[in-house]
Parts: C-alpha cells; sequence; structure tokens
C-alpha cells in the first residue's frame, strides 16, 4: 500500500500542486526566495511530494483498500520503478543546489527528461494498469481480510509528517538564520532607517556638461507600488549619457592601470569612446558620489542602503543628495519620490537637468570634446573626495 500511496502522491503532486498553492499562501515570495535554495527544495518536496503521499496513504488504509483494490506484482513493479526514478531526481537536484556556482543544477536540469518522462510514463501506465484490473475485478471477493491500521503504521505517519514539519519549523522560525524571524527584525530595522530618507535639491543647475562619477553604476527599481518593487537592477550611468547626447564627456577613477600601464587616476570618455583617455586631473564642473549606509549585520537581514550626493566641483558645495533602503526579503523601498520607478540615473538626470546637448557637439572628435582645463578649471585631487 505504501507503493499505491507515493505514487498516488506525486501524481497529485503533477496534476494539482497543492504543496505550491499551500506554500504561496503561508510564505511570502521574497522571504521564499531568502531561504537557501536546497531548503527550498527541501521544503518543497515536503509540501508537494511527502504530503500528498503520507495523507494519500491513510486514505487508503482507513478506507480498507485492500478490499476493492486488485494490485499484482507486476503493478507494483512499474509503480515502484517510477516512484525510484522520480525520488532519485528529487533527491540529486535538492543536492545539485548545495554546490554553489550552478553548474551541477543545471546538469540535473539537463538530465530531467531522460528521467521525468520515462518516469510519469510509468507512473500514468501502472496507475491505470491499477484501476482498470480493480473495476474488472470489483465484484469478485478478496480473499485478504480488513486490516486496521497498526502501531507500527501510526507511528510511522508520525515521524513521516512529524520530523520534516520539526526541521522546517526550525529553519523557518525558531534557528539564528530563520527567515521569518530575520523578515520581522529587517522590517523594523527598516522602518528606522526609512526615517532618514528621501531626497533634497539645493541648486538647480544648468546647461551642464560633464559630470565625474566616483561609482560609475547604479541600481534601479521598477513597477514600484506602495512601496514595493517587482524589478529590480543596475546598470551603467556615464556612457549612456554621453552616447545619448547629455553629456560632451564624463570622468571616473582610472580602471584600466593594468590594461595600459597608466599611472593617472582618471579615465575621460567622450561620446562612442569606451576606452577613455587617461587623465590626473579632473575637469568635470559636476561629480556624484554614492557610498553605502548598512552595516554588515544590516546586509544580512537583506538590506542595503545608499547616499547619493552630487556636488559642484568648483564651489564643493552639495548641489543635491537622496538616500533610499531597500530590503530584498519583503522587496520594499523607500527615499524616492513616489514615483513608479525610481534610479540613480534618473535621480543624477532630474538634479542636474540634464538635456540633450548641440547635435553638432557630437560630431567633433574625441580631441576635440577634451576640454581645456584652463577653460574648465581643473581641480586637484581633494575635490574628488567623497562627501
Amino acid at each position: 500500500m505504501i507503493n499505491i500511496a507515493i505514487a498516488i502522491g506525486f501524481a497529485i503532486a503533477s496534476l494539482l500542486s497543492p504543496g505550491k498553492r499551500l506554500l504561496a499562501l503561508l510564505v511570502d515570495g521574497p522571504v521564499l526566495q531568502s531561504l537557501p535554495p536546497y531548503q527550498g527544495h527541501l521544503l518543497l518536496a515536503f509540501a508537494s511530494y511527502l504530503v500528498p503521499a503520507v495523507f494519500a496513504f491513510l486514505l487508503l488504509r482507513l478506507s480498507h483498500a485492500e478490499k476493492w483494490l486488485r494490485p499484482r506484482p507486476a503493478i507494483h513493479a512499474v509503480l515502484g520503478l517510477a516512484n525510484v526514478l522520480l525520488i532519485l531526481y528529487v533527491s540529486l537536484r535538492t543536492f545539485a543546489s548545495t554546490i554553489q556556482g550552478g553548474g551541477a543544477s543545471f546538469a540535473v536540469m539537463q538530465l530531467a527528461p531522460l528521467v521525468i518522462f520515462p518516469a510519469w510514463a510509468l507512473l500514468t501506465a501502472g496507475l491505470l494498469w491499477l484501476s482498470a484490473r480493480s473495476f474488472k475485478l470489483r465484484h469478485e471477493p478478496n480473499a485478504a481480510p480488513p486490516q486496521q491500521l497498526s502501531t507500527v503504521e501510526t507511528i510511522g505517519v508520525i515521524i513521516s509528517l512529524g520530523v520534516p514539519a520539526a526541521a522546517i519549523a526550525w529553519s523557518l522560525f525558531l534557528s539564528n538564520d530563520a527567515p521569518f524571524r530575520l523578515a520581522r527584525e529587517a522590517e523594523e530595522v527598516f522602518r528606522q532607517r526609512c526615517a532618514t530618507a528621501g531626497e533634497k535639491f539645493y541648486e538647480h543647475p544648468q546647461n551642464v556638461q560633464s559630470i565625474y562619477f566616483d561609482r560609475n553604476g547604479g541600481s534601479y527599481f521598477e513597477n514600484i507600488t506602495n512601496g514595493i518593487y517587482s524589478g529590480h537592477g543596475g546598470g551603467i550611468i556615464g556612457e549612456s549619457f554621453v552616447n545619448s547626447g547629455l553629456l560632451l564627456y564624463f570622468e571616473k577613477p582610472n580602471d584600466r592601470q593594468r590594461q595600459d600601464g597608466s599611472t593617472a587616476k582618471y579615465r575621460r570618455h567622450a561620446p562612442k569612446d569606451w576606452k577613455g583617455e587617461s587623465v590626473d586631473e579632473l575637469a568635470s564642473e559636476f561629480g556624484v558620489f554614492q557610498k553605502s549606509l548598512v552595516t554588515d549585520e544590516e546586509r544580512k537581514l537583506g538590506l542595503s542602503g545608499t547616499e547619493v550626493t552630487i556636488k559642484n566641483l568648483r564651489s564643493d558645495q552639495v548641489v543635491a543628495s537622496v538616500v533610499f533602503f531597500t530590503s530584498n526579503r519583503h522587496r520594499t523601498i523607500c527615499g524616492h519620490s513616489g514615483s513608479s520607478r525610481f534610479a540613480v540615473s534618473d535621480f543624477v538626470r532630474k538634479a542636474l537637468n540634464l538635456k540633450k546637448q548641440v547635435s553638432g557637439a557630437l560630431s567633433q572628435t574625441p580631441a576635440d570634446q577634451t576640454p581645456n582645463p584652463t577653460v574648465q578649471g581643473t581641480l586637484r585631487d581633494k575635490a574628488a573626495q567623497r562627501p
């Protein structure tokens, strides 16, 4: 009966997915995603396969299925082989998720068609065979007397459900790294940190032609509704600004010292010039500086926080700033202007009133576009200090 119950459990999981539906109702998506991959696979296996199989076993035993089921050794062999293949696949996928890099998981997924399709074919054939034979012999008396649920079977059911349930409760709620405990703590810390978040504008520059970025990149968050985002990522800023005509050039720290042997601290990029020119002094009018605002402990809670400060490098005055925090456990964000999208690049564009430069300027050669320090005003290293 155990063999048949396991097969029915796999069939229920395939057709109805009760485990996935139950987890979706009980566990928030971001919290579930914060679990280590192997814990997520174990939780899904417990809810999707083990629980339906145990309940199928209880239903069969309590309804005295031995009265009306007519299995034969060949049917048990077909269902047993299907169960072994499916259990082997679930076990391999769970084990592969413990190996970093994703290569093992990819290899298991590549082998899935060679295991899953034959297993489901055997499972379907075995259950249909069992159903047809039982229906055909339904009027014939069964020599096997009905049996009550034994003490051993009862203990087995309790262990099969209780031990995994206790392990899941410990992993999700009680351990030091329990995602639900960390999620509650992260929510409280996030609320406190958001009290300092927001955008500030002190000046409104016009005709900005050049910017220095201490980090040539920034994050973005999309489809924000009531402070909850559904998409996020990151991208470069400087190249997109100059190539779209918003700037004549931008500067950043020199990240090609090993490639070209340059000792210069900065690189200056004109449109369509991805390599850039190494320079010793900054000539940009404004600087964009980013720094992290969260501690290591807050980072472990899934929080991140960034301060973006825009300075006038001539006067060393702050033009605008924004402080924003996010929680990847809840997919929440605070500190943005309230629109459905927030991006560091959008904030820089808005704060500096960036508009497309005269098209003729973009047709110049990179050498012509490199500013004359005498005209633009050279800046010493201290001008590029973080605020």
